[in-house]
């Protein structure tokens, strides 16, 4: 039986669609990679307007049936949001001229993950480690309000083309909307998804799946990875038998793999003895396994987040919140962590009899950090469970309109004020959580506001340089960027970090974060300057901040990690502030080809930097190379980000401006009068539609100009475009 799918399907199943189809529109179908009662995955070509490789999902949805289409947009409008390392990236969605939805998804040439674990002799903890990068994903899916409900280790490929292993989750085909689209109901007796890794709730084809259900798959996943077997025999003929059988506590995966006829090769495949295998399943990792496949929803982790956080305890000697803790087991794993010091202490023991006190010492300060880490998961599960529930509330069907991301948001924040009344940690969370939220649909005001009441929160709480105060701060610096003259912010961010590096050390994201804004802020400030040394002087230290920033998140993150991706293209805005063209333009290159290697061309953090890249290149005279690229850009932007985002209107200036510059005076002209239009409801004061006005009255188009200093107006948007892509991560 294919493992896509179950036995209440049809064993006459739709023909295969191999013989039918060759080609997709612009993309020639190569072979089958994946074919299951769902559909088929084939391997495919795209030829226009880029080529590139693709992997297109054809499925069998009933397209007669009003329900089945509005779940299937639903899906296609979520599923194109989901932007994240860790998940293979959606293109495009339609139907083939028979009528049968396809998705049109990054082609991941990588193997599943078991196979690739197996293949390469990974041991527990480079499994773990692999394990929770897919955990991450299924979290990001879970917060925009997506359940996966196929989660196997052949949805979950290794991609180890950059040469480090990087899980990518696929095949969201069955994902299910956690807010129900219009007319979408669960047929008594569906069951679709894979029978050996379903939670109980999905076998029974409950109304009510939550994402505790993938939750339950990912800890199937997590057996199987760590013993090398199923925690239950594939499903027989008798669904009764199956679906009691399923809701049955499972055996722990130690005893399970001591059952396995071929528990040496399991062993062998994971570079261990049997016995050491099992010796190393037999304490953690069978508590944790187990409470995520618990089989009341209630008793396993809340989140995919959490279950990820107690394997990063384990992996990092901590106590784990699976196992019950006693005295014993938290002085464990202290004498875990602490060999040599433990030793020491047992020698002064034996010689004094007095050092008992260290390690009971020792064993407070480890339940504390215990309890604080049940303080913070009970915070998350908390966070979690209200999100869930505001996203869950709206009812398309009540208002009779679609209902908006605004909308849920509005809801929730008017309720966050007074949620959690007693827990002020928990509340202040919550609230920058939403101000986050809204930042990223650029709502700045209702964002500072939500995010000043979570600093005031923590900094009643713990202190005003505390970690979570100081994270917040600059959470808040970030946001009101555009809501107040940028000598303001630029001296909130300089107080910031010189706090952070004493209070935190200068390798704590916070402080790093603080450094590189700080930076890109004096590139802005350098620019409404209008003493030319001053400016030179702020655009030097700039350069020092940015170029220290670059080795911090090269040590601290790696080379290839997201945000060390955008402290490269901040040093290169930093050199074109500079006019330091030549020395720009291959830091932009480089990290162009990166992030195209990394996340694809379907990335705001991407299109931005190719955009800075055209731009760059255009000043070094490369006028034929730099506008293919800014339209390749503006048309990426419009497709990720949408027509009015702000990173697509600045990439629309900047394009409108090259034309202008360049002769073709009627585009240029079309896209910056464009540019106001898009951008009227922020205001005639708003950055954008200042440099578009100014930009058309240079070129002679009669439109009233406010007074903005000139200085570094062309020179600044690549700095501009780098701090879009910072994160406080």
């Amino acid at each position: 039986m294919s493992d896509t799918q179950t036995p209440t399907e049809a064993s006459h199943a739709l023909p295969l669609l191999a013989a039918k189809l060759e080609a997709i529109g612009p993309y020639r179908l190569r072979e089958i990679i994946g074919e299951g009662g769902m559909g088929s995955v084939y391997r495919a070509e795209q030829t226009e307007p880029v080529w590139r490789e693709v992997a297109i999902k054809v499925t069998r949805i009933d397209l007669g049936s009003a329900g089945s289409l509005a779940r299937f947009e639903a899906e296609r409008q979520i599923l194109a949001t989901l932007n994240h390392p860790n998940i293979a990236q959606v293109y495009e969605a339609g139907a083939t001229p028979d009528g049968f939805p396809y998705m049109v998804m990054e082609y991941i040439a990588g193997q599943g993950l078991r196979q690739y674990c197996d293949e390469r002799r990974f041991g527990l903890r480079e499994r773990i480690g692999l394990f929770i990068d897919a955990c991450r994903a299924v979290q990001y899916a879970h917060q925009r309000g997506v359940i996966h409900r196929d989660i196997k280790p052949s949805n979950i490929l290794v991609d180890d083309r950059s040469g480090a292993p990087v899980p990518k989750l696929i095949d969201f085909g069955i994902a299910k909307l956690v807010a129900a689209a219009p007319g979408e109901h669960t047929v008594a007796g569906a069951v679709l998804g894979t029978p050996v890794y379903m939670s109980p709730e999905q076998v029974n084809a409950a109304a009510d799946v939550d994402t505790r259900t993938d939750v339950y798959s990912l800890g199937v996943v997590l057996y199987q990875l760590l013993a090398g077997v199923l925690p239950r025999a594939e499903a027989s003929g008798d669904a009764r038998q199956w679906r009691d059988e399923v809701s049955t506590l499972a055996k722990r995966p130690s005893r399970k793999l001591a059952d396995a006829d071929n528990a040496a090769d399991i062993a062998a495949a994971r570079g261990m003895s049997l016995e050491a295998l099992r010796h190393g399943l037999s304490s953690e990792l069978d508590w944790i396994v187990l409470r995520a496949m618990a089989p009341e929803r209630e008793r396993r982790y809340g989140s995919a987040a959490d279950l990820a956080a107690d394997l990063q305890r384990y992996l990092d000697g901590h106590p784990v919140e699976a196992r019950p803790v006693t005295r014993g087991y938290v002085l464990r794993k202290f004498i875990g962590r602490h060999r040599l010091e433990t030793a020491f202490a047992t020698l002064l023991l034996l010689a004094v009899g007095a050092s008992l006190w260290v390690v009971v010492g020792a064993w407070h300060d480890e339940r504390r950090a215990h309890e604080q880490a049940e303080l913070s998961a009970t915070q998350a599960k908390a966070i979690n469970d209200f999100l869930l529930e505001m996203l869950s509330a709206p009812d398309p069907r009540v208002s009779g309109r679609e209902v908006k991301v605004i909308d849920v948001l509005e809801s929730a924040a008017s309720k966050a004020r007074d949620a959690f009344p007693d827990q002020p940690l928990v509340r202040a969370a919550l609230l920058e959580t939403l101000g986050r939220s809204y930042a990223g649909l650029a709502e700045q005001e209702t964002a500072v506001g939500l995010i000043r009441e979570a600093l005031a929160l923590r900094r009643e709480a713990t202190g005003a340089d505390s970690e979570l105060s100081l994270e917040t701060e600059n959470e808040l610096n970030e946001a009101v960027v555009p809501l107040q003259p940028i000598a303001d912010t630029t001296a909130q961010m300089k107080d910031l970090y010189q706090r952070a590096v004493p209070a935190l050390g200068e390798r704590h994201p916070v402080s790093i974060t603080a450094l590189n804004n700080y930076g890109t802020l004096l590139v802005y400030l350098a620019g409404e300057t209008e003493d030319e040394a001053k400016a030179a002087a702020m655009r030097e230290e700039a350069l020092d901040a940015q170029r220290r920033n670059l080795v911090l998140r090269e040590q601290v993150y790696g080379p290839d990690d997201e945000r060390t991706t955008h402290a490269r293209n901040n040093l290169a805005g930093t050199l074109r502030s500079l006019e330091r063209y030549a020395e720009a333009e291959p830091l932009y290159a480089e990290n162009l080809e990166r992030q195209l290697r990394l996340f694809g061309e379907d990335n705001h953090y991407t299109l931005t930097t190719m955009d800075n890249l055209a731009l760059t290149r255009e000043q070094l005279g490369r006028v034929g190379e730099a506008m293919p690229m800014y339209q390749r850009s503006l048309d990426g932007l419009r497709r990720v980000d949408g027509i009015d985002h702000p990173a697509t209107l600045q990439t629309q200036v900047t394009f409108g401006q090259a034309l202008l510059a360049h002769g073709d005076r009627d585009r240029g002209i079309a896209m910056l009068t464009d540019v106001i239009e898009k951008n009227a409801s922020r205001g005639e004061e708003h950055f954008l539609t200042r440099r578009a006005r100014r930009s058309l009255a240079d070129a002679g188009v009669d439109e009233p100009v406010p007074a903005e200093p000139a200085a570094g107006e062309r020179s600044d948007t690549a700095a501009e475009s780098g701090r879009a892509q910072e994160s406080a991560n």
